[in-house]
């Protein structure tokens, strides 16, 4: 991979940081609040799981563009750590912090599968 392809993910990849930084601020639909009427309570409940859902996700999605910047400063960003082959540019290009080959993608035929 060139320099300049390394340079544009390693751009799209500080921006999704920044994007996803910014996401995992909003803590404030996690606190607990208290309500006499049993349907507010439920109501109050059922937000907090799905705020912390999204801030579980936005956390693990801030992880792996973490590790892609990491993998692109140690070059070893575009590489399969599965197989040690260069992982489809397109597919990089499409999603970005993939770690792993497509199966079937090697001329083998066979693949590393993560378990």
């Amino acid at each position: 991979m060139t320099k300049i392809e390394l340079n544009a993910f390693r751009r799209t990849l500080k921006n999704r940081q920044t994007d996803l930084g910014d996401r995992s601020g909003s803590r404030e639909a996690l606190t607990i609040e208290t309500s006499p009427d049993e349907l507010d309570r439920i109501q109050h409940a059922s937000d907090r799981d799905v705020a912390l859902s999204n801030l579980e996700r936005n956390s693990d999605r801030l992880r792996e563009t973490r590790g892609a910047l990491s993998r692109i400063d140690a070059g070893t960003f575009g590489i399969c750590i599965g197989c040690e082959e260069g992982i489809n540019p397109k597919r990089l290009a499409a999603v970005g912090v993939i770690l792993y080959r497509l199966p079937g993608s090697r001329r083998s035929g066979t693949e590393y599968v993560p378990e």
